[in-house]
């Protein structure tokens, strides 16, 4: 048997019994920290993923019509403005 079922098999009671009632209120404390802070975990984690999926299901019409890549695409089409005209033969 280890140390550890030795000191186990020797408890009378359970700790939670032994416990003063400040003790008890830390312990339950940090199990409704632990509680609340996995959920806000999973919480997050589930935003990231919806966000993540809403943002790759984004069809190429949908951001051909935003007002940057609108502007890239005209800047783009128009001649540079310093480079001069090509002489006429």
């Amino acid at each position: 048997m280890t140390y550890l079922g030795w000191i186990i098999a020797q408890a009378r009671t359970p700790a939670w019994l032994e416990m003063s009632r400040g003790e008890r209120l830390r312990v339950l404390g940090a199990l409704g920290l632990v509680l609340t802070l996995g959920g806000l975990l999973i919480l997050f984690a589930w935003w990231g993923a919806r966000f993540t999926r809403r943002y790759m299901r984004r069809s190429p019409r949908h951001e051909a019509s935003s007002s940057v890549s609108r502007f890239l695409k005209e800047a783009a089409a128009a001649p540079p403005e310093d480079d001069p005209a090509p002489p006429a033969n």
